[in-house]
């Protein structure tokens, strides 16, 4: 409530007053967990008092649906199943209001708590940082509009943020046609204060709140324990703060921890802007990139040495910013949301292998000039050096002259996705849709994390997007020559010995009939019409998914997707 209320008063304040910080747009939402019997009444409850008080008149419940015969109050795991369910809840909610930035009320209470359940489970360094002020929204993993997608759809409110809003950043996603961007983002303006101070606003303003019981239960979930004791004052001192205290010891710590977090990703992200994409094909999913040698990381950690105190701390630092550059490249080709930089340790050294000089794993030896460097997978994706002599260079102005002469000038690297073991094919399934329907937001399906695709199916018989296999050249090859379009197979068969060589191949995406037989690959946008020619009029819409690319890329060394419907027209 003192979210709304602070939200609800910048609001009025930016309406009398155009020079004030502050959205012009507001949607709030309640959400039902469902979990006790006065929930509902509860919800409706605050929507009033949004009314009421704040003059909020298009507040929406979102009430949580548990699977049948489920109750949520008896779950062991509850804290973590509603925490899934309410950010897809709330994902889903904010694509159909077009309102593309979500805040969160999460307070400095919210951030000891976090601290110190993260503490107890284990984490170390890195993950002690807390709770990020801004975020992509979790959870909503293949939800269109609100998973890193939607951007072309989403009539955005561009005054919701303004672009001098404290809080507020800019991506840089690639949004060029045929690529995905957008997404939902979070924001958490009041980490910064503590739940007192919030009480405190509610007051001034009068507004009413509602407790939920359950919070004040320590047996509900870890993090009730934790309140409870905090609550108590039967935690040491360090991990909470005191009256009259700023910060507790833990608090400060994970501050500094969240510095040191954004400063490596700043170096990656300097570092990433200096790389210098050979080619891009969104087809394929494959990526040739010249990635900068050891001297450019050490250059810019000698630039910033208040961290560094040790030649040990140093060494450990350029191994950070390196793991981070890599992630960002993999994040490009792989199917997974999220990479531990705990699994890039090999990777990162064999792509950079001076920073493994005296420090690297007992079985390890890095490679030295032309020693040949293995293919290997890491975060799903294949990686494999290849021998490319430099011969020009091409980077925006803005990148600092020193790293432009710091490329690899003999290798380039290849990013792709991992071949599939067979148990983890993926699948996605389209139904039937009359002649007359058209395409809409809901019909967006993710497959594979990579491509965001929609059909339309002119048949009563579903239609399957999988990988291509090996049996399905041979049948291709076949039904081609029977219809008397050899050409056609030539034509196919240089498309993709020239863009997909070998086993790549087998992560490309097909559409197939109820039949499993292929009709189309969507990526190259080629229709192929079965025996009983059903499938014409199959229509399709592909796109790859968000990807962010150094700023000084140019157009023409990216490939993009093509539209096209069976046995029709197609487009770039």
């Amino acid at each position: 409530m003192a979210l709304a209320t602070l939200c609800a008063q910048t609001k009025h304040l930016r309406e009398r007053d155009p020079a004030v910080l502050g959205p012009t747009t507001l949607q709030a939402f309640i959400v039902d967990h469902k979990a006790r019997a006065e929930s509902t009444r509860e919800a409706e409850q605050v929507k009033s008092w949004l009314y009421q008080h704040l003059g909020l008149d298009n507040t929406k419940v979102l009430t949580l649906e548990w699977p049948p015969g489920v109750d949520p109050s008896k779950l062991s795991n509850f804290e973590h199943k509603a925490r899934q369910l309410r950010y897809r809840a709330l994902g889903k909610a904010c694509f159909e209001a077009g309102m593309p930035n979500l805040l969160l009320g999460h307070h400095s209470g919210d951030m000891e708590e976090t601290l110190i359940m993260r503490l107890v489970g284990g984490y170390r360094g890195e993950g002690l940082r807390g709770i990020f002020p801004e975020t992509s929204i979790p959870d909503c993993e293949g939800i269109y509009g609100a998973y890193l997608s939607g951007g072309r759809s989403l009539t955005r409110d561009e005054t919701a943020v303004p672009e001098d809003f404290p809080i507020a950043t800019r991506g840089k996603e690639y949004q060029k046609e045929g690529f995905e961007y957008g997404g939902v983002k979070l924001y958490r303006p009041l980490l910064g204060f503590s739940k007192h101070d919030l009480r405190a606003v509610l007051e001034e303003y009068g507004v009413p709140s509602v407790d939920d019981p359950t919070n004040a239960d320590p047996t509900v979930s870890g993090r009730n324990t934790i309140r409870h004791l905090v609550q108590q004052q039967l935690l040491p001192k360090a991990f909470v703060t005191g009256e009259g205290q700023d910060s507790s010891v833990l608090k400060t710590r994970a501050e500094t921890t969240l510095v040191n977090y954004f400063r490596r990703n700043a170096y990656a992200d300097v570092l990433f802007q200096a790389c210098q994409i050979e080619s891009f094909d969104a087809r394929t999913g494959c990526l040739y990139v010249r990635l900068p040698l050891h001297a450019a990381i050490a250059h810019l950690i000698e630039r910033h040495p208040q961290s560094i105190r040790t030649k040990e701390t140093r060494s450990a630092e350029e191994e950070y910013v390196a793991a981070r550059l890599v992630r960002q490249l993999l994040h490009i080709v792989t199917p997974l949301s999220a990479i531990s930089l705990q699994h890039l340790r090999y990777g990162t050294l064999t792509m950079f292998p001076d920073l493994a000089l005296g420090q690297g794993p007992a079985h390890y030896r890095p490679p030295e000039g032309d020693d040949v460097v293995p293919p290997f997978t890491n975060g799903r994706a294949l990686c494999t050096r290849v021998s490319s002599p430099i011969v020009s260079q091409s980077h925006s102005a803005s990148e600092p002259d020193l790293l432009q002469d710091l490329l690899d000038p003999d290798y380039v690297w290849r990013f792709e996705r991992q071949p599939y073991a067979r148990q983890e094919l993926p699948k996605c399934h389209f139904g039937y849709a009359r002649a007359y329907d058209t395409f809409t937001e809901r019909d967006w399906q993710l497959w594979d994390g990579r491509y965001w695709i929609r059909i339309l199916n002119p048949r009563a018989e579903h239609v399957t997007v999988r990988p291509l296999e090996k049996r399905d050249m041979a049948q291709l090859r076949t039904r081609l020559h029977v219809q008397k379009k050899d050409r056609a197979w030539e034509i196919l068969q240089d498309a993709l010995e020239k863009t997909a060589p070998g086993d790549r191949r087998y992560t490309l995406p097909v559409i197939a009939d109820a039949d499993d037989v292929v009709i189309a690959l969507p990526t190259f946008g080629l229709g192929l019409v079965t025996r009983d020619h059903w499938a014409r009029g199959l229509r399709w819409q592909i796109r790859y998914k968000q990807v962010v690319l150094p700023d000084g890329v140019r157009d023409e060394v990216v490939t993009s997707l093509t539209e096209a419907n069976v046995g029709g027209s197609r487009r770039r």
